[in-house]
This record gives C-alpha cells, structure tokens and sequence, in this order.
C-alpha cells in the first residue's frame, strides 16, 4: 500500500510500509510522516443573502504517509528490527492519541455552533469558518509536533528502553 492510510488498532506498521527514499542529511535509521487533519460538516441556512453555517461535526484524522516515510535497510537486521519498528508505531500511536484529543476540544468548542458570514456565497463562507476553526486547530497542533519532538526526546530516539516501555504503556489504552 503507497496511499496514505489512517491509524487503525488492528494494523501495525510493518516493514513494507516504508516506502520513501532515504533522506540522505539525515542520521535516523528510520522516519515517519504522520499528520493530523480535520474536515468539518455544517448545515447551511442563507438568511437575505447572509450565509449562516452551523457545525454538525468535526472528524479529526491521523494519517501515515508510505511514500514519506523511510528506513535503512542496510542497517536493520533480526535483533532491531523489532524495536524500530515499535518506537514508529509509536509515533503514530502519538498521533492517534492527539487526533482523540484534538476531536473533543474541537467538537467540545465548535459542535453546534452558528457562524453568519459576511461572504455572499458559500464556498467564501466556508473559508470563513474554516479560518476560525483553525484559530483552535493550530495552537494544538503546536503541541502535537512538540509532544512528538518529546517523544524523541525522551526515547532516544527508541535507543532508551526504559523510556521506550513507559511510552508503550501509555499507548496501550488506545488498542482497548
């Protein structure tokens, strides 16, 4: 598979699924492209020219990129193939957790809301909300890139096995 695909508990990632050319100014034995988007639903009622949009949802994704991710196979062999693989599952598990995260507050702050837009036609209007649903969107996606930056951090970039464990426990809760 080289499309895109989202975070699912029953499918790990495997080795096949680094799919990307190495990126060659970079050390890692492994990358990951995750990222985290939303769509947002409405109902639209047009008052005298005015577009009004009311939110009805907000789906929240986590997405692996094949074609964007890579390893280096020259340096994988039976006894960290295992352990690199876990460490990226885990930042995806990390995206998935955020997408969870990121869906509440999101559905929590806009779910149900009205928004009259200025903009006389809808695909204007729906800019319009969109700016404003970014408005929270962005702020924490800042936190998700600094949580994966953590991640690593804290990990070693997987090589600090304690570390690496206590992230696995937490992730857990997410194959429940």
């Amino acid at each position: 598979m080289s499309e895109p695909f989202q975070w699912n508990k029953n499918r790990l990632l495997i080795l096949e699924d680094f799919k990307g050319p190495v990126d060659q100014n970079n050390n890692y034995i492994a990358a990951s492209r995750i990222d985290l988007g939303y769509l947002f639903n409405c109902t639209e009622n047009i008052k005298s020219s005015i577009y009004e949009l009311t939110v009805t949802g907000i789906p929240v994704f986590t997405l692996f990129h094949p074609l964007f991710s890579w390893v280096r196979i020259e340096e994988i062999n039976i006894v960290n193939l295992k352990p690199l693989l876990k460490h990226e599952q885990g930042h995806f598990d990390l995206g998935e957790e955020y997408r969870r995260k990121i869906g509440k507050e999101m559905d929590a702050k806009f779910k149900g809301k009205s928004f009259s837009c200025k903009s006389k036609n809808r695909e204007n209007a729906l800019q319009e909300v969109k700016i404003i649903l970014d408005e929270k969107f962005i702020p924490l996606m800042d936190e998700y890139n600094q949580a994966q930056r953590k991640y690593e951090d804290d990990t070693s970039h997987g090589s600090l096995i304690d570390e690496q464990e206590k992230y696995d426990i937490r992730f857990l809760k997410l194959y429940l």
